[in-house]
């Protein structure tokens, strides 16, 4: 495949094989429960991967919560390429209900807002639909911990597939651990896969916290540049602790507000909306 051509055909593709190497790992008991790939629809995800993309560690739940989301559509509703707005991060009927309250969602919202420049962001802000949202490793598990090694690995390596062929211009990322986390799997793609990552700075890892404009300090946050040799292209990587990571209220508004004052490519970002072609057209009577 070509690395430049990254077209929905070519994500499906990535879906489909995914998927069927998902059910062989759930079929011999190694922790995966499911699949879940992106939280937001497939088309809307493929239009807007190449600005940015937002990945997670892996999608948590048991093999009930997997029956429940397909149950409600929610699957359904990532994966049909004809479907309309949705995110999983957010509440209405453009996402989950639950998701309003739910730590993960609020905190997420939170950092793309603030990243974005999208100041004090809804639950139902549809702009969330057009995010490109999903994990680095797509499979379904309780925790990260219950996941076998050779399941885990290979979901790894279908999150770096993807990125690969996507090459975005920023990535964030949730979790900042170097073990299982997101940034960790981009730590040991710099250390150990030089061939896939080009040029890097301080050995692919800059482990200092980032440091945003007015040098106001970002609680927790790591950084680094990836340059894709194949194509000269530059991922800016910002990894933000996980939810699940205890932070102090004015730790948290000190992390928010830097967010916002800083990163000012970040806030030129403007995302696609594939959907305004899908609006029933409007009927004007004549007079």
């Amino acid at each position: 495949m070509n690395s430049n051509v990254f077209d929905l055909d070519a994500l499906r593709g990535w879906i489909e094989r995914a998927e069927a190497t998902g059910n062989r790992l759930k079929a011999s008991g190694l922790g995966v429960h499911g699949f879940k790939p992106f939280y937001i629809n497939v088309r809307a995800f493929q239009q807007n991967y190449k600005e940015l993309m937002v990945l997670g560690i892996n999608p948590g739940g048991d093999s009930q919560g997997e029956s429940a989301e397909q149950a409600c559509g929610y699957i359904q509703r990532i994966l049909n390429p004809k479907g309309g707005p949705f995110c999983s991060i957010t509440s209405g009927e453009n996402g989950e209900q639950a998701a309003e309250n739910q730590r993960y969602a609020t905190r997420v919202r939170a950092y793309i807002g603030s990243i974005l420049g999208w100041p004090q962001p809804l639950s139902t802000d549809r702009r969330f639909t057009l995010v490109p949202l999903g994990n680095i490793n797509p499979y379904r598990s309780p925790n990260i911990d219950s996941m076998d090694e050779l399941a885990w690995t290979t979901g790894i390596n279908l999150g770096i597939e993807l990125l690969s062929m996507a090459q975005p211009r920023c990535l964030l990322l949730i979790g900042t651990g170097d073990g299982r986390s997101a940034w960790g799997v981009i730590r040991n793609l710099i250390l150990e896969k030089p061939t896939l990552v080009g040029r890097h700075d301080n050995q692919g890892v800059q482990e200092e916290l980032l440091r945003a404009q007015k040098n106001i300090q970002v609680q927790g946050a790591k950084q680094c540049f990836l340059r894709w040799p194949n194509t000269g292209a530059t991922t800016h990587v910002v990894a933000l602790a996980h939810p699940r990571v205890p932070i102090s209220n004015a730790d948290y508004d000190r992390q928010l507000k830097a967010l916002s004052n800083g990163f000012p490519e970040w806030k030129k970002i403007r995302l696609n909306d594939p959907y305004k072609l899908i609006l029933p057209p409007v009927l004007i009577k004549k007079k």
